[in-house]
């Protein structure tokens, strides 16, 4: 005796496509939308030298010391006035420190006194026993 699976429609309705985007959208949003689009400026990151930082990848959390906010390494020639100071505002490093061992990438980071955002994290050569590890943040927004 020959058995046929029963009929099942396949045809999309207008109301099953609206909810299949609306799921795709609120999974596609979720996992950020706690998470502020972009990181605070260099003088909100000032007033937080000394914080500590939850930081968040992949599952893994550290504690990082935000230690100092400095210029960046290279600065452009014959910046004077309002051109430095419109420089150093966009191009800085964050200089973190940790007693964990940190892997480069994008973390996510919070503080009691921020919201959460992302930033790229590169650490530094392990650091000796008992030492603090230094991770820096580097922001190059200068457009000249």
């Amino acid at each position: 005796m020959e058995t046929h699976a029963p009929l099942v429609s396949t045809a999309a309705t207008r109301r099953t496509v609206i909810a299949a985007g609306a799921a795709t959208v609120v999974t596609v949003a979720a996992p950020d939308i706690a998470e502020a689009a972009t990181a605070p400026k260099r003088a909100r990151f000032e007033k937080l030298v000394g914080e500590t930082f939850e930081a968040t990848l992949g599952g893994r959390t550290l504690k990082l010391r935000l230690d100092a906010v400095e210029d960046g390494d290279y600065r452009p020639r014959g910046l004077k006035g309002k051109k430095l100071a419109k420089w150093r505002r966009k191009s800085y490093v964050l200089v973190f420190s940790t007693r964990a061992t940190a892997e480069q990438g994008t973390w996510s980071l919070k503080t009691r006194r921020s919201h959460r955002f992302r930033l790229f994290l590169v650490p530094g050569m392990p650091a000796a026993k008992g030492k603090r590890t230094q991770v820096t943040a580097t922001f190059n927004g200068w457009r000249g």
